[in-house]
């Protein structure tokens, strides 16, 4: 299984926690501002274009 995040550096936190689950892997989509729900979907339907098998793991903000 493979865990991806798009944003910051400060996204490896819940990366870290993807792996302790269990995932094999983790990948962090780096941007340099803050992105919009758009913006993710648009850069995992990139990544997920690219690989076959990937788990994706979203938190919503309040």
């Amino acid at each position: 299984m493979v865990a991806v995040s798009v944003g910051s550096e400060k996204n490896q936190e819940q990366l870290r926690n993807r792996l302790a689950l269990g995932a094999d892997r983790a990948i962090l989509i780096k941007t340099k501002v803050e992105v919009q729900p758009l913006d993710v979907a648009k850069s995992l339907l990139k990544f997920l274009r690219k690989k076959t098998e990937a788990c994706v793991n979203g938190k919503t903000r309040h």
